[in-house]
């Protein structure tokens, strides 16, 4: 299994979410499951995947980290430099990371 931060990209509007997992293939998966089933906790995402499709979304991981005390401030870097906008919480603050979506 793979360990590091991750980003899922929206490649018709160019909107972009970045996490990180101790596991991100069965993170992947959760999302995966999340999103087609409606229950996913990002609602911007979710209504983006509604009316975008599956089709429309790619999953790459980002980087590659074994420790797993490093990968917070990976994630905190790679929202600083991509500025995902599926990253903002309610308040219009970019949030490091949305902790109930998160595995780790």
């Amino acid at each position: 299994m793979t360990s590091g931060v991750y980003c899922i990209t929206n490649l018709v509007t160019g909107a972009q979410y970045v996490g990180r997992a101790k596991r991100i293939e069965e993170r992947y998966r959760q999302h995966i499951f999340a999103l087609t089933s409606g229950s996913h906790n990002n609602k911007r995402l979710l209504e983006d995947w509604k009316n975008y499709k599956a089709e429309t979304f790619r999953f790459q991981i980002l980087e590659e980290c074994c420790d797993r005390y490093l990968l917070s401030s990976l994630e905190s870097a790679w929202i600083a430099r991509l500025q995902p906008e599926y990253n903002v919480n309610s308040e219009n603050v970019r949030a490091s990371s949305f902790t109930a979506s998160t595995s780790y």
